[in-house]
């Protein structure tokens, strides 16, 4: 997009690392607007723009812009881009700790897919399928460490695991994350 209508003001502009200006497109597919980055491991990250914001692509700048009533989207948004660029390159991980005696994290690979198998006090197994995505996992006997360049990747299937057993607020036994701090509460005394 090179023209704007006069009603749009620009707001934003956010500047692109070098490494990136290359490795940067803006796609329409099917009434959506899409920013395409290139990562320096050749895989393709996106964005999906909001309706109401026009994006262009200049240099090595990212201008963004909206109709005055829609300046709050766009300030959102702008957050969302450059965050966006920040993280673009990393790798993001979180350790879950499985406390107690006899909890145990299996890991079970099968033709069709891998799965993650808990010994977590309960009369049977649970097992939980690891989703085709990139994701990395190192298992020891009572740690998990999950690791993948997306955030959300990460955050989700941590949260997702760690819920399968809470930490117990008397003991403390259960998964909990590498450095939460967990306030127990005491017994009663007779």
């Amino acid at each position: 997009m090179t023209s704007l209508d006069k009603s749009f003001i620009i707001l934003k502009k956010i500047k692109i690392l070098n490494s990136l200006c290359k490795n940067i497109l803006f796609v329409f597919l099917s009434n959506k607007k899409i920013i395409l980055f290139k990562t320096s491991s050749n895989i393709y990250k996106y964005l999906q723009v909001p309706v109401e914001i026009q994006v262009i692509i200049k240099n090595s700048f990212i201008f963004l812009y909206t109709k005055k009533e829609n300046i709050t989207h766009l300030v959102t948004f702008e957050k969302v881009v450059t965050n966006f660029i920040k993280n673009i390159n990393k790798i993001f991980s979180k350790k879950l700790i499985l406390k107690g005696l006899g909890m145990k994290i299996f890991l079970t690979t099968n033709a069709e897919n891998n799965c993650l198998k808990f010994k977590l006090g309960f009369s049977h197994l649970i097992e939980y399928k690891i989703p085709a995505s990139k994701l990395q996992f190192l298992i020891n006997k009572n740690t998990i460490s999950i690791k993948s360049e997306n955030i959300n990747f990460v955050g989700n299937f941590s949260s997702k695991i760690r819920n399968l057993k809470r930490p117990n607020i008397y003991n403390g036994k259960g998964l909990s994350y590498k450095h939460e701090k967990i306030v127990l509460k005491v017994f009663k005394k007779k």
